[in-house]
């Protein structure tokens, strides 16, 4: 019996601990929640007074690599690294199950 048989048998085995669909469901509902607080932030904005300095950063991966862009050095620095360790992490676990 080889390691692929063994892997077969394993994913088959494993158990979800929440059925997919729910999984889904909650990842689309976060996707809107983040955009209506985009949203609430634009529309409070404008009610200050005087010129408002906005701060952003926009990170993710473009399959494995990670990207990011922000409008200050500081926060893409953040966004980055932390892309970086998330890559990080799901190599060291890809490795792990080899």
């Amino acid at each position: 019996m080889g390691t692929q048989d063994y892997r077969l048998k394993y994913i088959k085995g494993a158990k979800q601990r929440l059925p997919m669909e729910f999984q889904q469901v909650v990842g689309i509902a976060l996707v809107f929640v983040g955009f209506g607080l985009i949203f609430a932030s634009l529309m409070n904005s404008g009610k200050s007074e005087g010129k408002v300095d906005t701060k952003f950063a926009v990170g993710g991966f473009i399959g494995f690599i990670p990207f990011g862009f922000a409008n200050d050095k500081r926060m893409l620095l953040v966004v980055l690294g932390l892309a970086g360790l998330i890559a990080l992490f799901l190599i060291l676990r890809t490795l792990g199950k080899g």
